[in-house]
């Protein structure tokens, strides 16, 4: 029953079946689908089933032994439930393996792990036809758990349907992304020695941000430049969009992907907020407020002056770079600017699209169904991320995990220092990558309670499981706790998936997009040093309109409809 076949796909047969079937093969028209019914056993099929699965290897895999564990068990899994399934798995090294695959329309049965966007989802599933549509599958009686996920989270349902109504591809949820942290934010940290030295409190408001800055100025310290403010990533540019009012991503520098504020679907660059966010940067370049060399500093010179103590305020994701002083470090709040009123932010997605499709041509959906939807049980998804407890496995091929002193979960290679983490020994012989089904989040040093924070635009409830203990003893859970105390209450759990765009459309949209993005990160830094007057801010405007802006930001309007809709209602 050793099926892993280590050979890379034989591009000699493929080029062969080039000269046969080229992408376009498949009709305009949506195939009908007509479900299996149950026999007499309550099986859909007693025949033998073949399953062949492609799967990209994971570039952190160490061994290649002769098995992947949790295909092996699926094998036994099935044979509990009274099928005879044999699961060939084959691995590649390339996306450009799969490439030629979709583009001769020899798929196997499933594709594992390996994300399509949402462009490749519509030429392959909507219009070639070789992607399975999952709609007719998705019910309580082939697939429960999938339902299940999908009714907790509609808009991840939502950001996963195609155009024409259907589902080509499956998620990986991770419900907890981020453990204890309801999400993630563009963190600009303060030093309170700073603060106490100018006899100043945290800012509260866009003034007094602007006057700490100034204050900032006076500080000096011995044998160092100093700077009220250095950040590196753009860190600080995302901050202000959010304090502006925009949220559903992280961000750009220049506002020039798209986001949400006040309920609909916005390009930050194209909005009245803009010439806010531009008169203020100016305003503080032109004062010395950010460093002359702001807009070229690069991130490595701006984590230098972090790490020398140099600036007052800076950006980063953590505090990796202040060693010691990490406790003086004091998470920036939010503040609202430029007359918005609501400060926002996304917290990661607990959900990735398309990370799973299977071949329309798959000769048995519903038993691929049943597969797949183990994988949204709890059950199926703590054996597809750790394998069996210590002493259960019934194949016999691993030795299984078990909590360790600390309480953390391991497995002898890893005691024994083989492996330097259960997820990399995990890698090499439980699964071959992580992405796809459920994820679960064991509690190990936490007290395992589920904490609920009430979704800041929606009023909803999201949810994380307290999975570690922190105490603020060390530079680690500084800046965590920090983020928690800071932005807990501003955080939702609503944020933009990628939109589907036919092919004609995103080509359309690109060559529009290309031509808008570079203006306004020309054009930008511009106003910022002064070298273009704030005065043609409105000719900017009329710029942007000539490039077809307008024509861009209803396009993505459009194909985010349905997503606003099921977030915020009709």
């Amino acid at each position: 029953m050793r099926k892993i076949m280590k050979r890379v796909l034989v591009i000699a047969l493929m080029a062969v079946l080039l000269m046969g079937c080229f992408a376009g093969c498949g009709t305009d028209e949506r195939p009908e689908v007509t479900l299996a019914t149950k026999n007499a056993d309550g099986l859909y099929t007693t025949d033998p089933v073949t399953l062949n699965i492609i799967v990209k290897r994971h570039p952190d895999r160490e061994e290649y032994p002769d098995y992947i564990w949790y295909f092996e068990y699926i094998e036994y899994w099935f044979g509990q439930q009274g099928y005879d399934v044999t699961i060939n798995v084959e691995e590649v090294n390339s996306d450009s393996q799969v490439d030629l695959m979709l583009n001769t329309d020899t798929l196997p049965d499933i594709v594992w792990a390996i994300t399509l966007n949402n462009t490749e989802i519509v030429r392959y599933g909507v219009e070639e036809h070789m992607l399975l549509d999952w709609t007719p599958y998705l019910t309580e009686e082939l697939m429960p758990n999938l339902c299940a996920q999908y009714e907790k989270n509609p808009s991840m349902k939502a950001a996963e349907t195609a155009p024409d109504g259907g589902i080509y591809g499956l998620p990986y949820i991770t419900p907890y992304p981020y453990s204890t942290i309801p999400g993630m934010v563009n963190r600009m940290f303060v030093r309170q020695s700073w603060l106490d030295e100018v006899g100043l409190e945290m800012p509260t408001t866009e003034q007094e941000f602007l006057d700490m800055l100034r204050a900032f100025k006076t500080v000096k310290r011995e044998g160092l430049r100093t700077d009220p403010l250095v950040s590196s990533y753009n860190f600080f540019e995302k901050y202000l969009w959010t304090c502006l009012g925009f949220y559903g991503t992280d961000g750009t520098a220049y506002g020039t992907e798209f986001m949400i504020k006040d309920g609909e679907v916005v390009l930050p660059a194209y909005t009245e907020e803009y010439k806010h966010f531009v008169e203020l940067m100016h305003t503080m370049y032109s004062e010395g407020l950010l460093p002359n060399d702001y807009l070229t500093m690069g991130n490595e010179k701006a984590v230098a002056r972090i790490n020398e103590g140099s600036s007052g305020v800076h950006g980063w994701y953590t505090l990796q770079y202040v060693g010691d002083d990490y406790a003086d470090q004091k998470l920036l709040g939010p503040i609202p600017m430029g007359g918005n009123d609501d400060v926002y932010v996304s917290r990661l997605s607990d959900y990735t699209l398309n990370t799973v499709w299977v071949s329309s041509k798959t000769k048995h959906p519903e038993v691929v169904a049943l597969m797949m939807d183990f994988m949204y049980s709890e059950e199926g998804s703590w054996l597809y991320m750790f394998g069996p407890k210590k002493g259960e496995d019934p194949l016999g091929l691993v030795d299984g995990w078990y909590y360790d002193d600390n309480g953390l979960i391991t497995t002898s290679k890893v005691a024994s220092g083989k492996y330097s983490l259960m997820e990399v020994y995990a890698r090499d012989h439980i699964r071959p990558n992580d992405y796809a089904g459920l994820r679960v989040d064991p509690v190990t040093t936490g007290d395992g309670s589920i904490i609920t924070y009430i979704d800041a635009v929606t009023g909803g409830e999201f949810k994380v499981i307290n999975d570690r203990v922190m105490t603020r003893s060390s530079n680690d859970e500084w800046w965590r706790l920090e983020t928690i105390d800071t932005w807990s209450d501003y955080a939702t759990s609503i944020r933009l998936p990628a939109p589907y765009l036919d092919v004609d459309t995103m080509t359309e949209m690109n060559d529009i997009a290309s031509a808008v993005k570079q203006w306004i990160n020309q054009e930008t830094p511009k106003f910022i040093q002064g070298t273009r007057p704030l005065s043609e801010l409105d000719k900017f405007m009329q710029e942007l309109k000539g490039f077809g802006v307008e024509e861009y930001i209803e396009t993505y309007r459009e194909a985010y409809k349905s997503f606003m809709e099921s977030t915020f209602g009709e």
